[in-house]
């Protein structure tokens, strides 16, 4: 106690310095770690996030595809009863450019609702 008494700024000093260097350690060692683990997992989560968005995009794309594509044949299909012949019968090329740019529109407008990179 004589000590301290007679080397007060030193006592200070060291002590305060010793509150430092604990500071400093517990960040570099407990909290620092602490917030980079807790951003590779918020990272992780949203690359979790973006893989569920996309295959569900995917899939919504391929059911629209196939509607489109399906309608497709039936409106050739219909088309082909209106001129009295079975089902996926040869057309007309005016027919067929008509139906072949419809079903293009709508392929297209699945493309562009569904795009995997929006």
């Amino acid at each position: 106690m004589a000590w301290f008494t007679a080397h007060p700024l030193v006592a200070v000093l060291t002590s305060t310095l010793s509150v430092v260097l604990f500071l400093g350690s517990y960040y570099v060692n407990v909290q620092k770690p602490a917030a980079v683990v807790a951003k590779v997992e918020a990272e992780s989560r949203a690359v979790e996030s973006m893989k569920v968005k996309m295959s569900a995009r995917g899939s919504a794309l391929d059911d629209c595809l196939t509607a489109a594509e399906s309608d497709a044949k039936a409106r050739w299909n219909a088309q082909c009863r209106r001129e009295h012949k079975s089902a996926g019968c040869a057309l007309s090329r005016k027919l067929t450019q008509v139906l072949q740019r419809e079903a293009g529109v709508v392929r297209n407008a699945c493309l562009m609702k569904y795009s995997l990179t929006q």
